[in-house]
């Protein structure tokens, strides 16, 4: 004797996939959501670090570059050169918080590097637990290069108290 077995779905399975598809495509509205509020939020903050630094901004992904440019006047011997340089800048990884990698490597003549650090030290914000710097030099020119976890805005405004004190 043959027997069939219907295929069709009972309404409590039924139900159940109607609820999974809602609750699927609510994640994926939600994860969407927060995707295009991340990357309107990098793209404030880029205008708002630009800004604070006077400089042009580039945002890509999940990354925001800043351009700012120094020209410097590097004396040797009895010569005077101008030397147009651009300060590496950028912040990524921007978390629910706010905090965000930002990274910088800024050029200064030998003589400038004293104060440079002091103005950092001093700001009225703190400097963060997750700051780092290091220094490269030649007898011209320093790359103080720097990296902090904190806001962006925050990282920005020390930088442009640095820089306006030895410009």
């Amino acid at each position: 004797m043959e027997q069939t077995i219907a295929l069709e779905p009972t309404p409590k399975k039924a139900l159940s996939w109607v609820f999974f598809g809602v609750f699927f495509s609510a994640q994926f509205a939600l994860r969407k959501g927060n995707d295009m509020k991340i990357e309107h939020t990098i793209m404030d903050l880029a205008q708002q670090v630009g800004n604070l630094l006077e400089a042009e901004t580039d945002t890509t992904d999940m990354e925001c570059l800043i351009k700012k440019n120094r020209t410097i006047t590097i004396q040797l011997h009895d010569k005077t050169f101008d030397c147009t340089l651009e300060h590496d800048i950028s912040f990524r990884n921007l978390k629910s918080d706010g905090s965000a990698v930002n990274e910088a490597n800024i050029y200064l003549l030998p003589e400038e590097v004293p104060l440079f650090k002091k103005v950092l030290q001093q700001y009225p914000i703190a400097l963060p637990t997750e700051f780092e710097q290091s220094i490269d030099s030649n007898p011209n020119i320093v790359c103080l290069r720097l990296t902090a976890e904190e806001p962006p805005e925050n990282f920005a405004a020390r930088l442009a108290a640095a820089l306006r004190q030895i410009d």
